[in-house]
């Protein structure tokens, strides 16, 4: 199966297949690296049943094609992972590299193989490139597949991956004893250093509907006066409701606070311009200067609240894909001075809808604008 020499290390092996050590997949305590094979397809094993492996869903089919073009012209960049199968020492079974491995089979199978990274330009035509791993125990062997999951050009873990991690967490008794706070606790740490794509609100989600058994999300939704009802009760809108309108404005605080709904922005910036602009001639009929007006406007606080209606808000997956082309839109409005004048919308408040039957309610989402990085932070 090594066509390496025995004698030569594995580090030696690594270098001669044309890798290097940022090839390597990120070790976590209790995983080591004990050999690096060029492995017959037809020897590597995926494990069964799919409630053993990693990911709830199945390969990505848009991940398959864009890594079959890249694999083709330029090689497997990062060699799977793979561990000697206990049952058959000739055999491996497949740690990382789902994607990867279907691509090799299928180029293999369909055209010419694909080309070894070593620089002679020769190919691969019934073999791939893999680092062997051994684990200490499963915990580690859970915490590896987390680690190596999380970034490019992996397809990184969603929500539901997370959740079947923290079940599987459980499983090798990495919360065993601990009461539901501790439970809660380190689960949060978990999921912070291995899910860290994802949104810090959407990490709490994932531990609370775990705590509560892994139900399925309750997607709540508002209308615009439920959203500014919460935006009051919860302290997010400090300005009265407005006796005329829906755009609360305080000349005296020199803020701007308005409600607008997923696939309405423009209209609700249109009601803030408006509101502005209006705000704008009256000082100037005062007798303010136009440089004074400016000024004043360029220091307003504009605050937006977001909620997305059903039909756009279904699952976790699809509010979340709503409010980043809300963050978007806003963004681009900021850097094109596209409100009124001056002014730029400085926060952003997403009211929380991502709701599991029972479990406590979850904060709302902040955006600040950071005028230095031309971006929205959440806070």
């Amino acid at each position: 199966m090594n066509v390496n020499s025995v004698q030569k290390t594995w580090q030696q092996k690594e270098k001669i297949a044309g890798y290097k050590e940022k090839s390597r997949p990120i070790l976590v305590p209790g995983v080591k690296i004990i050999d690096f094979e060029i492995v017959s397809l037809g020897s590597i094993q995926t494990y069964t049943p799919k409630s053993a492996q990693s990911r709830v869903s199945d390969k990505s089919n848009d991940n398959l094609r864009s890594l079959e073009s890249s694999i083709e012209i330029k090689g497997i960049k990062k060699p799977i992972a793979s561990v000697i199968d206990p049952a058959d020492s000739k055999k491996r079974k497949l740690e990382l590299g789902h994607h990867r491995l279907e691509v090799a089979k299928t180029l293999c199978n369909k055209s010419n193989g694909f080309v070894k990274r070593d620089g002679t330009g020769h190919k691969w035509h019934g073999d791939i490139p893999s680092y062997i791993v051994e684990f200490a125990d499963n915990k580690s062997k859970l915490l590896f597949r987390a680690a190596n999951n999380a970034h490019d050009p992996a397809e990184s873990h969603n929500e539901a991956d997370g959740i079947k991690f923290l079940n599987d967490m459980a499983d090798a008794f990495y919360f065993k004893g601990d009461s539901d706070d501790q439970k809660r606790k380190k689960a949060q740490d978990l999921l912070s250093e291995y899910y860290a794509h994802l949104r810090s609100q959407t990490r709490k989600g994932m531990v609370t509907k775990w705590i509560n058994g892994g139900k399925p999300a309750s997607m709540r939704t508002y209308r615009a006066s439920s959203c500014n009802t919460y935006c009051d009760e919860n302290a997010l809108f400090t300005i009265p409701k407005p006796k005329s309108g829906n755009v609360r404005h305080s000349k005296s605080a020199n803020r701007i606070e308005h409600v607008v709904q997923y696939g309405a922005v423009w209209q609700g910036v249109g009601s803030i311009a408006g509101k502005l602009s209006n705000y704008y001639w009256c000082q100037i009929a005062d007798g303010k200067s136009e440089f004074e007006v400016k000024k004043e406007i360029r220091k307003t606080e504009v605050v937006m609240s977001v909620h997305v209606p059903a039909k756009s808000a279904n699952t976790p997956a699809n509010l979340e894909d709503a409010r980043k082309d809300v963050i978007k839109e806003i963004r681009n409005l900021n850097l094109t001075n596209g409100l009124f004048l001056p002014a730029t919308v400085s926060k952003l408040i997403f009211v929380p809808q991502d709701l599991t039957s029972g479990q406590e309610e979850i904060s709302p989402i902040v955006m600040i604008w950071n005028t230095a990085k031309k971006d929205f932070e959440e806070r």
